[in-house]
């Protein structure tokens, strides 16, 4: 399991609650400088590209998260996840990010099929899933 700078990490989430995409990007790769399969810090660069509109980047930097999440899981999912580890808060992160871009892709049956793998997975809905699925539920497109 690859153990990155979370401090780095950090600091990238708190510049994109302040708008701040660039210094986001930065500090999300200089974690992946240190550790090139830092989930975290790719799940990162896909939430950057993912509020620039940049929904291809943002597909492929989630998608190779959660393939590394899987991977250093073993191979399989477990049955729930601690959302107060960070390694695994990063694994919820990357697959809550493929939902969000299938979501706004116009894509709600394999949105919805993710966040609700994202709800067994983390039942306390750290990420608000569940207001997600809702709208999907609902019918309603992305941004409505």
């Amino acid at each position: 399991m690859a153990t990155g700078n979370f401090d780095l990490t950090d600091q990238g989430r708190a510049a994109l609650r302040y708008l701040d995409r660039d210094a986001a990007e930065a500090c999300f790769r200089q974690a992946l400088e240190e550790t090139p399969d830092f989930v975290d810090a790719i799940a990162g660069l896909g939430q950057v590209a993912y509020e620039r509109g940049e929904l291809a980047v943002a597909a492929r930097e989630f998608d190779r998260a959660v393939t590394l999440a899987k991977q250093q899981l073993g191979g399989d999912w477990p049955t729930k996840l601690r959302y107060s580890d960070p390694t695994e808060r990063s694994y919820l992160r990357a697959l809550h990010g493929v939902g969000l871009v299938l979501y706004r892709r116009g894509n709600a049956a394999a949105a919805q099929e993710t966040f609700t793998f994202e709800r067994q997975l983390d039942p306390a809905d750290h990420q608000g899933s569940r207001f997600l699925l809702a709208k999907i539920k609902r019918g309603q497109a992305w941004g409505r």
